[in-house]
């Protein structure tokens, strides 16, 4: 029998299976949206590995709206939703798996639509980047923890990694009013660099005059403290994520150490 794990999610009760990735709220299980080698095919570093496996490898399971009944009118009031990912450890050949990536829409003047995320077991790794025209003019790689709170400002496309050997359980709350854009990352063949194994990091030769990436370990906003998940976070006082549709405010909730271009 499988083994059944509890997430570490106060008010939430949430459990997985460790085999199947199937989470379970008050026992009830959820359905997933998943992303399969295939679908990641074309953003790969290492094309020779993914024609040498099963393309209908699972990679990672996205749960959609995870919250108890009487919060889904609040964050539905709000335009928001609570997402869940797992992405298992796995090397794409010669990169840690990956997510898609993608931008979001603008959603005021020249500002896309903002997101946060939160580390709630594993490490990961992820890189931002901010387009120009049609230059990258900032990338920036940031690596989080357990705990750790990332804001995808405005303007920046992103991508995840899994660095490790463990799985990487990760929440986030994120606007309901877009959906994402994933051609312009796939159009390019992958995010502006690629993360292989031993964290060597290869410029993507579809993009023109890349700048050299910067890295940043994840800081701790005051206003997301390391020791309350966002969930309970948003129970406590919803206006705090109001910035996620009016971005314009996100300036403002930015740890001051983290310099966005």
């Amino acid at each position: 029998m499988n083994k059944m794990i509890r997430l570490d999610i106060n008010l939430l009760h949430l459990k997985y299976d460790e085999t199947s990735f199937i989470l379970y709220m008050n026992d009830v299980p959820l359905t997933p949206s998943v992303r399969k080698l295939i679908e990641l095919s074309d953003l790969a570093y290492d094309k020779d590995f993914i024609k040498s496996v099963d393309g209908m490898r699972v990679l990672y399971y996205m749960y959609r709206d995870v919250c108890h009944k009487e919060d889904k009118s609040i964050f539905e009031s709000r335009k928001l939703r609570h997402d869940i990912t797992f992405i298992p450890p796995f090397n794409i050949g010669k990169e840690y798996v990956k997510t898609s990536g993608h931008y979001h829409p603008n959603a005021v003047d020249e500002l896309s639509y903002p997101e946060i995320y939160e580390i709630i077991s594993g490490k990961a790794h992820y890189i931002l980047q901010r387009p120009q025209g049609k230059k990258i003019i900032d990338v920036l790689l940031l690596e989080a923890k357990k705990g750790d709170k990332i804001v995808i400002p405005p303007n920046y496309g992103h991508i995840t990694m899994n660095p490790s050997q463990e799985l990487l359980v990760m929440a986030n709350i994120v606007s309901s009013q877009f959906q994402s854009l994933y051609e312009p990352i796939k159009e390019k063949g992958g995010g502006a660099y690629f993360e292989l194994l031993g964290h060597e990091y290869v410029k993507n030769r579809n993009y023109r005059d890349l700048p050299e990436i910067r890295f940043h370990k994840a800081a701790e906003s005051a206003y997301f403290p390391q020791d309350k998940n966002l969930y309970s976070l948003f129970q406590q006082n919803p206006t705090l994520f109001d910035f996620l549709n009016f971005p314009e405010k996100t300036e403002e909730i930015l740890p001051l150490n983290m310099d966005f271009r």
